[in-house]
């Protein structure tokens, strides 16, 4: 909200200051706005498994009722246990990527996975201060809109060397595909754009709408799951140079570096040592996040933002929130410099997990930009450079992200 806070275990203290005063404690308050605690923010650690009761107030979906204060739960409890992901600490059971699954979780269980709950929190102790405290006047948020594009693979058959280029003909030959072939040759000889090369309209977004902007690079060593073009080809150097003097740029560590943190650090080297500039973005490739040590390893590597908190599976809200926060490392009880940018959707979320049409997807989209828009949030969406190249069976995605733009960007807020 804006404001210095101290907080304070003496009621001697806390009776002796004349300004505004919130009492967190069981006992009857010596004055100023009680909230009755839960227990959860004062407990040690995770040893613990806990599942919150709810209560609904004002219509929304409250973790940890209470009696006795302001208001009839615990905001700070409910807003702990969702923003440090508190349930992820805890064995669960994973997909075949080893990530946690929208589905697992409290907030989709209980059906307010697409509403940013936490921020709703805010507003009511908002509200409850200035009650009690007419003056109090905290700072306005301010609503803000990023697109947010990863690069997995920046083309689809141009500039992939001669040994992938000739795997790739030698499969259609194989597969008597002389459609895709006669394709693949007039995308290689310049007389078709590659379905992947949706940058220069990526720039014309920039350029006509001047929006939040931020690509993510895959360079990791290819594999089954990392299928970017080497990191030593030109033009792809070329590329994210390009890119890179356009908006801000961030690694996207390799599906296979979750585990290998000299990995991640070898892969932000590379982007270093591309674009001459410090590294301070990342959004893990796949989504493959994990509970504390991914974090963990982004800090000893120096990433001051991560862009990876939502869900693959499911659209919404992973940590209840639509601001950024700071990492807190409930095993550590420790505070980090890290900042966690939560995203809203994930365009292969809609289309091949859900299986949403443009039309559909477009409803979803809508009822997540009035979402945030109502608590002056932060919207973040994820896209490809794959999707928006609107070819194959990505065909009119691009008209869905133009849409998307034309109704989020901040200045149509």
């Amino acid at each position: 909200m804006g404001y210095n806070v101290r907080v304070t275990t003496q009621k001697e203290t806390y009776s002796n200051h004349e300004g505004i005063k919130l009492w967190y404690d069981d006992a009857p308050a010596p004055g100023g706005l009680k909230i009755t605690p839960a227990g959860l923010v004062h407990a040690k650690g995770t040893k613990e498994v806990v599942t919150p009761q709810l209560t609904e107030y004002r219509g929304i979906p409250c973790l940890f009722p209470v009696t006795g204060g302001a208001l009839p739960y615990d905001p700070f409890s409910a807003a702990f246990f969702l923003v440090t992901r508190y349930e992820e600490y805890h064995p669960y059971q994973a997909d075949e990527h080893g990530r946690f699954q929208a589905s697992s979780s409290f907030s989709f269980k209980h059906n307010f996975l697409h509403k940013p709950v936490v921020n709703h929190y805010a507003l009511h102790l908002k509200e409850q201060i200035q009650a009690q405290y007419p003056d109090f006047q905290p700072q306005q948020a301010t609503y803000q809109f990023t697109l947010t594009v990863d690069v997995d693979s920046a083309w689809a058959i141009r500039n992939k060397g001669p040994v992938r280029t000739l795997g790739a003909i030698l499969k259609d030959l194989k597969k008597g595909d002389l459609k895709k072939l006669t394709y693949r040759f007039r995308v290689l000889r310049g007389k078709e754009p590659d379905p992947f090369d949706s940058f220069n309209h990526l720039f014309t977004y920039r350029r006509r709408f001047e929006m939040n902007l931020i690509f993510f690079i895959l360079l990791g060593d290819y594999g089954k799951y990392d299928k970017n073009i080497n990191w030593y080809n030109v033009r792809f150097q070329e590329l994210i140079k390009q890119l890179a003097d356009i908006a801000p740029i961030g690694i996207h560590p390799s599906y296979e570096s979750r585990n290998r943190p000299a990995q991640v650090a070898e892969e932000i080297a590379r982007l270093e040592q591309i674009t001459r500039k410090e590294v301070t973005k990342s959004r893990q490739h796949f989504l493959r996040l994990h509970m504390p040590t991914t974090y963990r390893t982004l800090v000893a590597k120096g990433i001051r933002e991560d862009y990876t908190m939502g869900y693959a599976d499911d659209y919404g809200f992973r940590a209840g929130i639509c601001t950024p926060y700071y990492f807190y490392d409930l095993d550590l009880e420790q505070i980090t410099g890290l900042r966690v940018f939560p995203f809203a959707f994930m365009d292969g979320t809609l289309r091949d997990y859900l299986g949403k049409s443009v039309e559909e997807s477009k409803a979803i989209i809508d009822t997540l930009l009035a979402e945030v828009k109502a608590v002056n949030g932060h919207f973040i969406s994820l896209w490809h450079n794959e999707s928006l190249g609107n070819k194959g069976r990505w065909e009119g995605w691009k008209t869905l992200c133009d849409y998307m733009i034309q109704n989020g960007r901040a200045s149509h807020a």
